[in-house]
């Protein structure tokens, strides 16, 4: 325990210089930031991460937790979440570092807290919105909040209301002018506004903006310690050390992308882990129908927790008895059936009421806004309802990618104003002809067709690995085991990410505190090497005149950087499958 301490200090001296650094080049632009320096020393806290790791698994290997006292194992536990506090303490008042995210947050937080939907107006719209007085002919004093969209009278009172909201405080002014794709309205869904609201309503007026940003870190950090805690319960739970809750703990992306960036994905982690904890810890049919609610919940957050619901509701199939057994074969279908069908309606009735009330405006208006990144306002004949986010997100967003990446670009045409990506192999008279194929026949656009294709593709793709990992826990006893299920779940949000054509590193922290029951090590490197991803910004402020192998600015990052941050994890990942396959036969 001793040694862990050491490496608990040791990374604290390392955090110590990284929030430094990071604090000390507030305000700066991107091209003055210590890029280089900063990522340098969290791949050095990484590689104390690992050596913590291995501490700890040599300590549990040579003393059991059946053997171990229990003012040990509190010890112990108590060393790694001490530190656990402190790292995170160190980032919690730092600048976001070449993150922008929370100013959207912030500003859809005054929003709500306002009355008005976030889902009516971009900001741009907000900040060309000139405000007219109540001597001009429109009282806003006299009409309450509204997010109706069939009135053209109600649609202007409240962007007068945000108008006005802009320029009572330079605080909000400032936010509503950082905010990220301005065009766009929210793509946040409603929970996650719900929060944001709340934080609105306790950051004190005329806050400055760095107090606006550290309320809502403290909101988003609340919700990350009850995570830990829930996965503390579900190691207890599958027969484990509490003190393997190390493992997402002390790794340093979450504290990058929370503590520091101020990401809001910890809200949905928080409550997908408290619902896998109530479905484990309490086999009832109330039980179940609550985990049901809180996985509503949390896909009320981020769409992402949804792809749960196959491996959770047959890990309930054929469930009835309290601990949580297979039925027996002579149970009814109904017997068998319940506990899912308890946990999908829990599910199905939470998702309807959180976003019934949100139906029209999180949908696109035009299909003409799938496949496209609006960048600004102008581009919208006048008196267009700005683009919704989330459509826009869905069919548009692509960064980061690997294997999207790999496919979506041999299925691409070459266009002037882009490099041919070294690993395209597909003739061009292929590419050429499906994409006219999909615009000749089903009106997609050209530019989209690549984009589209890939996304169905590895659609059907995650479905039947969703479905396989579903139908295992079904095998032998593997469905009563907490292990398996934990496993299942993991493997499933792991493959997800991997096929998803926006990898940020932040979405992988949807999986990475269900790591301890992943089988493959390969995958505890991937925390490290998403740090790579940030080297975009490092590409296109420094190599825009510069060229690398034939590619300038970020065609470095996207044809080339990508490869060395993924390409190590599946050599390790697919080396170690097939030797331990080839050991074990």
């Amino acid at each position: 325990m001793k040694a862990l301490g050491g490496i608990g200090v040791a990374s604290l001296l390392v955090y110590g210089v990284i929030a430094y650094l990071i604090q000390s080049s507030a305000g700066q632009e991107v091209p003055e930031q210590p890029i280089l320096p900063v990522l340098a020393g969290f791949c050095l806290a990484f590689l104390l991460y690992l050596l913590a790791l291995g501490q700890l698994k040599r300590h549990l290997k040579e003393r059991s937790e059946s053997v171990s006292s229990t003012s040990t194992a509190s010890r112990r536990l108590g060393t790694i979440l001490g530190f656990a506090f402190l790292f995170r303490l160190l980032f919690l008042f730092t600048t976001p570092f070449l993150e922008v995210d929370i100013y959207r947050y912030l500003w859809d937080g005054n929003v709500v807290a306002t009355g008005t939907s976030p889902y009516l107006f971009s900001p741009a719209e907000v900040q060309e919105a000139q405000i007219i007085q109540p001597t001009q002919g429109l009282d806003i004093a006299a009409h309450p909040p509204t997010t109706a969209l069939n009135s053209d009278d109600t649609r202007a009172e409240a962007l007068q209301r945000l108008a006005r909201l802009r320029d009572s405080d330079l605080s909000l002014s400032v936010i509503c002018s950082e905010v990220h794709y301005a065009a766009l309205t929210s793509v946040y869904p409603p929970v996650s506004q719900a929060v944001f609201a709340c934080a609105a309503w306790l950051t004190p007026d005329h806050a400055s903006v760095s107090v606006h940003i550290t309320v809502l870190k403290l909101f988003f950090l609340l919700f990350e310690c009850i995570a830990i805690v829930c996965l503390i319960g579900l190691l207890r739970l599958a027969g484990r050390s509490g003190s393997w809750c190390l493992a997402y703990a002390w790794c340093p992306l979450p504290l990058k992308e929370f503590a520091n960036s101020g990401h809001a994905d910890s809200i949905a982690i928080c409550a997908v882990l408290v619902a896998l904890w109530i479905l484990l810890a309490r086999r009832s049919i109330a039980s179940r129908v609550l985990g049901g609610i809180c996985i509503g919940l949390a896909i009320g957050v981020k769409l992402y927790a949804i792809v749960l619901l196959p491996v959770l509701i047959l890990m309930h199939w054929r469930k009835n008895s309290p601990d949580g057994k297979l039925a027996k074969s002579s149970a009814s279908w109904a017997q068998k059936s319940l506990p899912a069908i308890a946990l999908g309606m829990g599910s199905l009735l939470t998702i309807l009421v959180v976003f019934w009330p949100m139906r029209q405006v999180i949908l696109p208006h035009h299909a003409s806004e799938l496949g496209v990144i609006a960048n600004s306002s102008e581009t919208r004949a006048e008196g267009t309802p700005a683009p919704g986010g989330l459509p826009t997100f869905l069919s548009a967003w692509k960064i980061n990618d690997f294997l999207f990446l790999i496919v979506s670009e041999n299925l691409s045409p070459s266009y002037p104003e882009a490099p041919k990506a070294w690993f395209v192999q597909t003739p061009e008279s292929i590419r050429q002809s499906v994409v006219d194929a999909m615009h000749t026949h089903f009106g997609v656009a050209k530019h989209f067709a690549p984009f589209l294709i890939t996304r169905i593709l590895f659609l059907g793709l995650f479905a039947l690995l969703s479905l396989y990992f579903a139908l295992r826990l079904l095998r032998r006893k593997q469905a009563a085991s907490v292990d398996g299920i934990l496993q299942a779940c993991f493997l499933t949000l792991a493959w997800f990410w991997l096929l998803l054509p926006t990898q940020n590193p932040w979405y992988w922290l949807w999986a990475l505190p269900l790591i301890p029951f992943a089988k493959n090590p390969a995958w505890y490197g991937l925390s490290g090497l998403l740090f790579l991803s940030y080297l975009r910004f490092h590409f296109e402020s420094h190599w825009e005149d510069r060229s690398l192998l034939g590619l300038q600015g970020d065609w470095i990052f996207h044809y080339l950087v990508v490869w060395v941050e993924y390409l190590p994890f599946w050599i390790a990942l697919v080396t170690i499958a097939i030797w331990r396959r080839f050991r074990s036969a």
